[in-house]
């Protein structure tokens, strides 16, 4: 009798990855993808790593993701598990610019008008209305513009990359939230 070959399909990962190598091959495959495909792949290459290389993978390509809505709770998730050990003298790592803000300021966020309760905001107005406006040829059916205010120590994490100055936030933690549609044509 011959050998059994066995024909299921082969796990991609075999156990978790440890080295900051595997986290630089993580980010090219998903950067191999396309932004809207690239959100839920990068959970999936998160889930493979030990948790401080899973958060430095997601502060490295979480800027390049769309279509982030159906990803709330791995998002939370991911922000909420990492304060436990990202902190440094009860203080997450920020970028410098986030250090000169007030203790409460002001952020916006460009998006359809189902997507308000996002985790991303900026405070940068103006880059929050080329969102509103679309972006990476996505098309928005009802744009708008949302400010609030949020306390500093409610921010979970910051993101400097391409100018856009955005935090991390959950919506709860925003308060004196104002919204305006614009029509397409404004944009």
């Amino acid at each position: 009798m011959g050998e059994v070959i066995d024909l299921s399909p082969i796990p991609i990962y075999r156990h978790k990855v440890q080295s900051v190598s595997d986290v630089d091959n993580a980010e090219e495959r998903l950067f191999s993808m396309s932004t809207t495909q690239r959100t839920g792949a990068l959970f999936d290459e998160c889930a493979m790593l030990r948790h401080e290389l899973a958060y430095d993978l997601f502060r490295r390509v979480w800027p390049s993701c769309d279509d982030t809505m159906p990803y709330m709770d791995e998002i939370r998730s991911m922000l909420q598990s990492s304060i436990d050990w990202m902190t440094i003298d009860g203080q997450l790592p920020h970028e410098t610019w986030f250090n000169a803000l007030p203790s409460r300021f002001r952020v916006y966020r460009g998006c359809n008008a189902d997507a308000v309760n996002g985790f991303s905001w900026t405070i940068d107005r103006d880059v929050a209305l080329s969102f509103a406006g679309g972006h990476r040829g996505m098309h928005l059916s009802h744009p708008v513009l949302c400010s609030a205010m949020v306390r500093k120590n409610s921010v979970l994490m910051t993101v400097g990359d391409r100018n856009e100055r955005e935090i991390l936030v959950e919506f709860d933690d925003l308060r004196e939230i104002r919204l305006v549609h614009y029509p397409r044509c404004l944009l």
